[in-house]
This record gives C-alpha cells, structure tokens and sequence, in this order.
C-alpha cells in the first residue's frame, strides 16, 4: 500500500513555487520542475539536481518558518556525527511566508520503492547499514542539539499517547466495526496498562525512518543516504527500529547491527509505534479538514489489521535473535 504522501497533492500555490525557484537560477534557461512529494512539506525536484522543499500551508506562517530554520540547523549540528550523506541545504530562506529549503540531491532511490523485489542477501547488508546508522545517531549526546533539543518525560509520553487514545475513541470509533475496534482497544491498552513500556533510556532519535526516507541503490540496494530530520528529537529509541514492513531479513540484520543495548520491551514498543500510524492521519485528516487524508488513515487501518500476524512475526524473529 503506497504511503499517502506518494499520492498527496501539493497545497502550495505553483506560481509561488515557480517564480521562488526560478529566481534563484536566473541562468538556466527551460529550467524543469516537477512536483515529487507532500507530506509535511511540498518537495519539488529541479533540473534532476536540486530537491527544494516548502511547508505545508496547512500551518500558519510562523509554524512553517520554525520548520525550515529548525532543520537547517539540525543538518548543520548532526552532519559531522553521521556516517551516511544527509542534505545539506544550500539555498535558504525562513523569513517568508512561503519558506522554503534547497539542496543537491542525494543519489539513490527510495527502500519503498524496491524492497519488495529485494534478494534476502541484499536486504541483509542494508539491514546491517541502517543498524550502524541507528546505532550513531542514538550516540549524539543531547547537548549537540542544544537549543534545539526536546524535552522528554516518561510521565508526559505516557499522556501524550493516552490522549492520542482518548481522540481515537471520540472520532474513530463511531467510524470503524467491532473487531476493529477490539484491534485498536488491545493496541493501546496493551501499551499503555506495561509499566515497562516506560522504562527505557531516551536517545536523540531520527524519528521518521520510513523506508520513504532512507535512500539505496537501486542495484545494490546499499544505503546512500538518510532524508527528513523534522522529527529529529529526545525520545523512545523503538521509533528508529519500525521496519517491520520490510521483513526479518532486513530488520533482524539492523537489530544485530546496532551497537547499543536492545532493552527487553523495544520491539513491542517498536510494533506500537508501527500498529498506530493509521490513527495519525485520521486524527490529522480531521484536523486539517482532509478527507482523503482521513479515508487513507482507515484503508491503512484495514491493511495494519490484515498484516498484523506478519508484523508480530517479522518482531519476533528479528527481535529473538
């Protein structure tokens, strides 16, 4: 099932795109720019060379320039600490109403793209890269963010996800059947009622390691770089491990790679933060006012459930050995 960014289409006005990008390569003549992506931001490529993203006008003005500054600064402050290539914004302005980020490209494709075909061989060596990946970037100490750096309590992570509980109840349930309803009581509860889920050691995290995000080569399906660090924070080190999807092959090769303790509650954690992403556009569907957003959250629902005993199997398998 395709991510919904894949089919998401822009917000932004294209003029706006237009006449910002092409102010900036006034040389180029027939200069190409095609829409690619819209999650949280509009992303564009320009000339097969350049990636240029803008915020969703989903959010007000000052939401969309602390997005563009925050990460500027979080690829300048992590870039020497990583191994892997991360973008390295070259074009920059956050004082707009339209803010907007631009950098080269960084060779490969999308995991999501190829994982599916992948030889167990190769899914094994790129499991073992992303192990070394995550293991790096749960080593930054937290005064390399500095300012930027989030605060994290157990007690508040434990409310956050509550609330998330209670929303899904008021807006969800009236929507969903009885057996689904059940699917997302256990989901929660079983999270929520384990002292132990609340007991792991916070680390810097990535924090949106989809296989959207992480870049192979097509041929090799070696790793060539990591994309997207607004999620970068202080948190659970499970939300770096969610490559359940993608099958034991790889993920028990990232489990074995990575260099720090695995603690006995991180793959259920890790499946939590996996069986929930459905109900995150749902609840931000209906936020927005997006009903595509909001029918894609339910359809994702229905494929979780239909998958569910595999995921718990690739959890299992990955995270027994």
């Amino acid at each position: 099932m395709r991510q919904y960014e894949e089919t998401n289409p822009p917000d932004i006005d294209d003029s706006i795109v237009q006449t910002t990008i092409r102010s900036i390569f006034p040389q180029i003549d027939n200069l190409r720019i095609r829409f690619h992506y819209h999650g949280t931001y509009n992303t564009y490529i320009v000339d097969d060379q350049y990636i240029f993203r803008f915020p969703s006008i989903y959010h007000p003005p000052e939401i969309r320039r602390e997005y563009v500054r925050r990460e500027v600064v979080l690829f300048s402050l992590l870039r020497s600490h990583l191994g892997i290539p991360i973008p390295m914004p070259e074009f920059v302005d956050f004082e707009l109403d339209t803010p907007y980020m631009g950098y080269r490209m960084i060779p490969g494709e999308t995991l999501a793209s190829h994982y599916l075909d992948a030889p167990p061989e190769q899914l094994r060596g790129l499991g073992e890269q992303l192990g070394h990946f995550v293991g790096e970037f749960h080593s930054i100490e937290e005064s390399v963010l500095g300012d930027e750096a989030s605060s994290f309590t157990h007690q508040a992570y434990h409310a956050e996800q509550s609330d998330i509980f209670d929303r899904v109840q008021d807006l969800a349930y009236p929507h969903i059947s009885a057996q689904q309803r059940d699917w997302t009581e256990n989901l929660f509860n079983d999270f929520l009622d384990d002292d132990e889920n609340f007991e792991f050691e916070p680390v810097i995290t990535h924090g949106d390691l989809y296989s959207v995000n992480v870049l192979v080569d097509p041929e090799t399906l070696s790793l060539t770089g990591i994309i997207d660090f607004e999620s970068v924070r202080l948190h659970d080190p499970a939300i770096d491990f969610i490559f359940l999807r993608e099958g034991t092959d790889l993920l028990a090769s990232l489990v074995k790679a990575y260099p720090h303790r695995i603690d006995p509650k991180l793959g259920d954690r890790a499946t939590y933060i996996i069986g929930k992403q459905p109900f995150f556009y749902i609840l931000k569907g209906e936020d927005y006012g997006l009903e595509r957003m909001v029918k894609y959250g339910y359809a994702r629902l229905a494929d979780h459930m239909k998958n569910w005993d595999y995921f718990l199997k690739v959890r299992d398998q990955s995270f027994n050995e």
